[in-house]
């Protein structure tokens, strides 16, 4: 939605996402499949501290992989 766009939403969205799946079901690390030049999401998967890390084939398409700070890198403060 337009109104809703750089509010910090979806940041504030995704970094609670990924907090949860760390702490309450033990994902050593997660990854975001963007679509390539999809800057919104490029943008705030790089909020997030992830970085680009190949492209994979999706279906008939191909992704852009983006792989986010490990939980162990989080909670030591080594994150990017």
């Amino acid at each position: 939605m337009p109104a809703a766009r750089r509010k910090g939403y979806a940041s504030e969205a995704a970094r609670a996402a990924r907090a949860w799946a760390y702490a309450e079901r033990g994902w050593p690390g997660a990854v975001s499949y963007i679509m390539p030049g999809n800057l919104g999401s490029e943008s705030v998967a790089r909020k997030l501290g992830a970085s680009p890390d190949g492209v994979i084939p999706y279906g008939k398409l191909e992704v852009a992989v983006w792989r986010h700070p490990s939980a162990i890198e989080l909670s030591s403060g080594t994150a990017p």
